[in-house]
């Protein structure tokens, strides 16, 4: 049987866990974007959970050969001496493996603090960022939005004048047209008054011509009336006085 001390025997040496690596330069930290900051400092918390089972499977693997050494101790009596050196290196390693893995612990969490710290403050930036472009596009849509009210207002009185100014012209035409149609009824209802006193002028003075007959005719009648007993009379007389 071979005495090297094997990785799964008893007395095997323990190798500490690798720590994290290193973050790189600061040049290639400003040009990693943001979600290959998240995706490297996942691949590093993998990295250190990796660690911390490997450490606790290696803490397992420790405990079952402090118990496999007991048992040798147990059965081999005469090995005390190397047994018992054997188990203060172990608890040496154990003691180590876990400062180490402690240390490695407190490295990530530290990591993750800062990382988490720094993701913070790139998200913080950017929401100032979207907030700075937000104000700036609602300035924009504001003064663009007053540029088309002014337009429209523009537009409003241009066409508000054009009805004014054509409310006028209609105005005046209507104006122009009553006139006319005034005129016209002065001057038929002059015609008409002149065609009535004309009218009546002519029946006036067809009634007069009629006066005037009958008055004739009954200067006449009355007349012959008052003549033709004077006449007798003058004939009974001339025959009495002959």
């Amino acid at each position: 049987m071979d005495d090297t001390p094997g990785r799964d025997e008893p007395g095997a040496a323990f190798v500490a866990p690798a720590p994290p690596a290193a973050p790189g330069s600061a040049a290639d930290a400003a040009e990693a974007t943001p979600g290959e900051e998240v995706a490297a400092l996942r691949q590093r918390l993998h990295q250190a959970d990796l660690a911390m089972r490997e450490t606790e499977c290696r803490l397992c693997r420790m405990d079952h050969e402090r118990g496999y050494l007991r048992a040798m101790l147990a059965s081999a009596r005469h090995l005390a001496n190397t047994a018992q050196s054997e188990l203060a290196r172990m608890a040496t390693e154990l003691a180590t493996a876990r400062a180490a893995a402690e240390a490695d612990a407190e490295a990530v969490r530290a990591a993750a603090e800062a990382e988490k710290a720094a993701l913070r403050k790139a998200a913080e930036a950017e929401a100032e960022t979207i907030r700075a472009a937000t104000e700036v596009e609602k300035a924009v849509l504001r003064d663009a939005a007053e540029a088309e009210k002014a337009v429209l207002r523009r537009a409003f009185e241009a066409e508000v004048a054009t009805l004014r100014a054509t409310a006028a012209a209609d105005a005046a035409a209507i104006r122009a047209a009553a006139e006319a149609e005034k005129a016209a009824l002065h001057r038929a209802a002059e015609t008409h008054l002149a065609a009535v006193q004309a009218g009546a002028m002519a029946e006036l003075e067809a009634v007069r011509a009629a006066a005037a007959a009958r008055e004739e005719a009954i200067r006449r009648s009355t007349s012959w009336r008052i003549t033709r007993p004077l006449r007798e009379v003058r004939v009974l007389a001339r025959r009495i006085w002959r």
